[in-house]
């Protein structure tokens, strides 16, 4: 079957003789067979840009093998013990967040770190970028956030709207709130055990009732903690130390 030519030579017409006019046929000289040569070619541009994509791939995939041994070396156990600084949490937190899913956990293992060591970078450092919903360490960041967020509500509430079933040892506590100008239950979680301590008429009953408020909204601090230890030492007593020791870690 003849082929389709394109683009046709245009027709022709010149004079024979006088008065009469001839066709001439298509002069096939010169004419190309485009769709011959553009189907010809594109097998070829597509393995071309398939191998292209192939050798970026690896040669990605290679800088970032590389920069995971790197920062394995830059980061061992120990520099995790003495605490980062701002700008190498902030190269954790990038290297981390610009790998898959797969590289991200060779990551974890080459640092050996855990995915909420990671987390707790990520809300340090300011502006950190933003991760899928399946990772685990945006799903860690969701939890705490709604954590921290109740953790802040409890801070505010006020102590003196707050009962408990011996009101008489939560008034004589409630005298030494006043004087030490506690109002809310975020301030007594700051107020260290010893200062309250050292006022005339606040004692160890005292003491454990606030331990037990603290513990009940989250807000035990390691000195608090401390407290309710020395506290079962001390006396063997029914204080939450356990609880809130585990709790404040």
């Amino acid at each position: 079957m003849m082929g389709v030519r394109y683009p046709p030579a245009p027709m022709q017409r010149r004079k024979k003789g006088a008065g009469e006019e001839v066709d001439t046929s298509l002069d096939p000289v010169g004419i190309t067979d485009l769709y011959s040569e553009e189907r010809d070619r594109t097998p070829t541009v597509e393995r071309n840009v398939l191998t292209l994509a192939q050798e970026t791939s690896a040669m990605l995939q290679q800088n970032i093998t590389q920069e995971t041994a790197s920062l394995a070396q830059c980061f061992p156990l120990s520099k995790f013990d003495q605490g980062l600084s701002m700008a190498e949490m902030e190269t954790l937190v990038l290297a981390y967040a610009r790998r898959g899913p797969d590289e991200k956990s060779e990551l974890l293992h080459a640092l050996c770190i855990t995915p909420r060591r990671m987390a707790s970078f990520f809300m340090v450092v300011p502006h950190s970028p933003s991760l899928p919903e399946s990772d685990p360490v945006s799903h860690i960041l969701g939890n705490q956030s709604e954590e921290e967020e109740q953790r802040e509500k409890n801070r505010n509430i006020l102590v003196g709207r707050i009962t408990v079933n011996d009101s008489s040892l939560w008034a004589r506590a409630m005298t030494t709130f006043e004087s030490k100008s506690i109002t809310t239950l975020g301030s007594l979680a700051d107020t260290h055990p010893a200062e309250l301590l050292s006022v005339t008429n606040f004692g160890e009953k005292q003491l454990k009732l606030c331990i037990e408020l603290l513990w009940k909204y989250g807000l035990m601090t390691p000195e608090w903690n401390e407290a309710a230890l020395e506290i079962r030492r001390r006396n063997g007593s029914s204080t939450r130390g356990k609880h809130t020791s585990e709790r404040g870690k």
